[in-house]
């Protein structure tokens, strides 16, 4: 009974600790997955193609994870609010667009600690065809998936085409169309809908490219401001800052370049390069609440209370 009480008083004891005391949480880690081709000028191929990785948010610099069997290329990246990690894949293929053949995407469920494949859902399809994704994201107050069309089919039918679609199936519903030829989205904390976007002249150049917020019941555009980088990965992190790479670069030496974006101004900031790993998607992984902790430990309290009664009873 003695040796009993003395336990209970020591859980006791750390409950309380687990209840008080403030918990430092560090930044939410910015994951990416790795998908490139040849630059158009002859530079090297990307290299780690298919990995899931690890971007370092003040150098830029990528540390891998792992590989999931058999996938290529990753073109789309996001956390559910449960912490499930979703992704979308894409064949290797060539550049520029179109192509002989199109490729088209898979919704796999990944393991973020190792970058294992836990299931490959099947090809995400709509009206009963297979589609081709260029990027995920995940709504934060539905948990709902949104994906947005690729566009290395060259087809405008599916480029820019936002989808919401569903985790069990891979069964994409049309929600409208951003009306760009390439697009990267992200969801803020808060719920507001990001896109960064552009287009090709008849010349095959870059034009328009944009930072949007995009209403996410129809994909119009709310509001636009001028960007310079091309849109090859978008996140937002739980503190608003936004994040976005370049993907290969567009040739760059250094390789392809990570970017905060002021969502005011439009104004991009470099943060560093992820050389040869040419990062196609960014998400970063959810934070626990700092309240769900404290209610975890006063949970804690209340049971090692209830046990100590119990015992002296």
């Amino acid at each position: 009974m003695i040796g009993e009480e003395v336990t209970v008083r020591l859980v006791y004891s750390l409950a309380l600790v687990a209840a008080l005391t403030p918990i430092a949480f560090s930044a939410p880690v910015l994951f990416g997955g790795n998908g490139g081709h040849p630059n158009p000028d002859g530079s090297p191929l990307s290299i780690n193609n298919g990995w899931l990785v690890v971007v370092d948010q003040t150098s830029g610099t990528v540390t891998t994870i792992g590989h999931p069997s058999g996938i290529p290329k990753l073109s789309g990246l996001a956390f559910g609010t449960d912490g499930q990690l979703w992704g979308s894949s894409l064949a290797a293929t060539a550049f520029p667009p179109p192509l002989p053949t199109s490729p088209t995407s898979d919704l796999l469920l990944l393991n973020p600690v190792s970058g294992a494949l836990i299931k490959d859902i099947g090809q995400i399809t709509y009206n009963g065809t297979a589609v081709q994704i260029a990027d995920l994201a995940v709504q934060p107050s539905s948990n709902i998936l949104f994906g947005v069309g690729a566009s290395s089919s060259g087809d405008f039918n599916v480029a820019g085409n936002l989808y919401a679609i569903n985790k069990q199936t891979g069964v994409a519903t049309r929600v409208g169309n951003t009306g760009n030829f390439f697009n990267a989205i992200a969801f803020g904390p808060n719920g507001t809908l990001y896109a960064t976007t552009a287009d090709l002249d008849n010349m095959g150049n870059l034009v328009n490219t944009q930072i949007k917020t995009i209403d996410p019941v129809n994909a119009q555009t709310i509001s636009a401001l001028s960007i310079t980088q091309a849109p090859g990965a978008l996140g937002v992190r739980d503190d608003g800052v936004i994040f976005e790479g370049n993907g290969d670069g567009g040739g760059d030496p250094l390789g392809g370049g990570i970017y905060t974006v002021n969502p005011v101004t439009g104004v991009e900031t470099l943060v560093g390069h992820t050389g040869l790993n040419f990062v196609g998607d960014l998400a970063f992984q959810p934070t626990p609440e700092p309240g769900a902790i404290t209610l975890c430990g006063a949970g804690l309290l209340g049971l090692a209370a209830l046990k100590l009664r119990k015992s002296k009873s």
